[in-house]
């Protein structure tokens, strides 16, 4: 009698390496707008400093350090499963009025999208709020976000002098630009394989 000891060995698990595994379970998150939208805060409101967060190394960079009476009005996040015409990860800025540590996971909702330019490449970046804040629950798109808001985000990156501010826009090409920075991404690893 041949037994086949194959069958009583412990099964084989596939090896994932740490980019795979970030990368394949925030564009399951960020493929359908029913589901959650998972973003990671690099830099948070308030801060003279711009952090730039490694989602692969699982590390925050100093980017660069704001003249004194500058500070970033809310919080950045960055999109896990996106890449941008910068080929970096399509950001957020999230409107809430509390301070978020860098590397938090929170879950958004976009509102608009400001179009931005840092040179000649597109920098453009969501404008975003919480899933479940409850002081923000009235606010669905660029209609409804006070002109306070606009206008303390306008002020900051006019006077980072970096970059050339065209327009906020709505909702539907904040989703758009979304959805497009998703297929970019997916279509830069399908190149890598």
């Amino acid at each position: 009698m041949v037994v086949d000891i194959a069958k009583f060995l412990p099964k084989k698990k596939k090896i994932i390496n740490k980019r795979e595994k970030v990368e394949k379970v925030s564009v399951f998150k960020l493929q359908d707008r029913t589901t959650r939208i998972m973003a990671v805060i690099e830099t948070p409101r308030n801060s003279r400093n711009i952090y730039r967060y490694d989602l692969i190394k699982d590390e925050l960079y100093l980017e660069k350090v704001l003249l004194s009476p500058l500070s970033v009005p809310y919080n950045i996040a960055v999109l896990p499963g996106t890449l941008w015409y910068n080929n970096r990860r399509l950001r957020t800025m999230i409107l809430i009025e509390d301070v978020i540590p860098p590397r938090t996971i929170v879950y958004i909702k976009p509102l608009a999208l400001i179009r931005l330019k840092r040179g000649k490449v597109d920098d453009s970046m969501l404008i975003s709020k919480l899933e479940n804040d409850e002081n923000l629950k009235d606010i669905y798109d660029l209609s409804n976000i006070n002109e306070l808001h606009l206008k303390e985000i306008r002020l900051y990156f006019e006077n980072l002098r970096e970059y050339d501010i065209y327009e906020f826009v709505d909702k539907n090409h904040a989703l758009n630009a979304l959805k497009f920075a998703i297929e970019k991404h997916k279509i830069k690893r399908r190149e890598r394989v």
